[in-house]
């Protein structure tokens, strides 16, 4: 049912594997109990747990409240993580799903294209999106190192960025970029030249590398424990989540990941653009108007009464004198594969046209 599902709102989603470490399943827990209470910004989650670990500086182990979870895949993981060891050391694996572009080629159809595809453009622009995170339980500014090409001839400022929370810029190759404190603009606590290849970057002041010494990893710890609470250990943990959801995700897709975990993936039907010319003919019963209707006709009729099917015959009745007739057909054509463009030919009337262009 999963597979036909997937099917058919793109072939071209893949399911796939992401690796979690069992340090990480609270984190995992939290956006499933979120899901399941509407609490889009954790916030209400987020206080409980810290309620039920006793709202000190130690959360003491598993979270209790996470029992409250009814998701089965998550009941599994945190059962294999228990099994595992969830002090560290132990993966386990969630499953999601991605977009994978097809291969260049297959845009071209042979009986289209005889002499074989042709060869695929060098670009010469070649900007991306760039991301930052702040693992940091306190604010840091985001700068563009600029340098001497720009206006300003120095650091101009991207934005701040809140406590676990991120910002966005698009940005080339070879471009520069650095963090500092927000009351203090001369020290720089993280600088990167960045690439497209590496296009998702944090900001972590408890990160811990193998070079380091056992002092060393002792120390990095107990600040972190110092300086953060219950709720800022559960938010850090959720972005290394993100972030290890990200590896996964850039080696299926070969893209770098920019949402948050976890998006769910697309649900709205999308028509195929497997290749350039492919065509789609779309009946509806939504004929043109060929006059605009009086307004009070126009303002009864909603969007919900479409989608659930309660608009009265009467007034359907009523607009069928304005319309051209009692349904009508849609081509769409394919003019780009990835992004996916379509062109549509009479989308509009002469009186829709004029009707928007009024409104305007």
């Amino acid at each position: 049912d999963d597979e036909n599902e997937r099917m058919s709102v793109d072939p071209n989603l893949r399911p796939f594997e992401f690796h979690v470490s069992t340090e990480l399943v609270e984190a995992l827990g939290i956006h499933y109990l979120a899901d399941e209470t509407g609490d889009d910004d954790y916030g209400g989650v987020l206080s409980a747990l810290a309620a039920a670990s006793g709202g000190g500086e130690e959360e003491g182990g598993y979270n209790k409240a996470l029992d409250a979870v009814e998701d089965s895949e998550f009941r599994c993981a945190s059962e294999a993580a228990a099994t595992r060891g969830g002090s560290g050391g132990g993966i386990i694996k969630g499953r999601a799903v991605a977009y994978v572009r097809p291969d260049f080629s297959s845009y071209f159809p042979p009986h289209l294209y005889p002499d074989g595809p042709p060869q695929p453009a060098s670009l010469s622009y070649t900007n991306f999106a760039l991301k930052v995170i702040n693992l940091s339980p306190r604010p840091v500014r985001f700068y563009w190192d600029g340098g001497s090409g720009s206006r300003t001839g120095g650091a101009v400022l991207v934005g701040t960025i809140r406590p676990y929370e991120s910002v966005g810029t698009a940005t080339t190759p070879g471009m520069s970029f650095h963090v500092t404190p927000t009351y203090d603009r001369s020290t720089v606590l993280k600088r990167w030249t960045v690439n497209a290849d590496e296009a998702l970057l944090s900001y972590d002041p408890y990160k811990l590398s193998n070079g380091m010494t056992s002092e060393e990893r002792r120390s990095v710890l107990a600040k972190f424990e110092r300086e953060t609470t219950v709720e800022d250990k559960y938010r850090y943990d959720m972005q290394l989540l993100n972030l290890g959801y990200a590896r996964d995700y850039l080696v299926t897709t070969g893209r770098t990941w920019l949402g948050n975990f976890p998006r769910p993936p697309p649900g709205h039907f999308m028509w195929s653009a497997d290749h350039f010319g492919q065509s789609h003919a779309v009946a509806t019963t939504e004929a043109h108007f060929s006059r605009v209707p009086p307004r009070g006709l126009m303002n009864e009729l909603t969007s919900d009464d479409y989608e659930n099917g309660r608009a009265a015959e009467a007034l359907r009745a009523e607009l069928s004198a304005y319309r051209t007739g009692s349904s009508m057909e849609l081509k769409l054509k394919v003019l780009s594969v990835a992004p996916r463009v379509f062109k549509i030919e009479n989308f509009l009337s002469n009186a829709e046209a004029d009707h928007i262009l009024n409104l305007g």
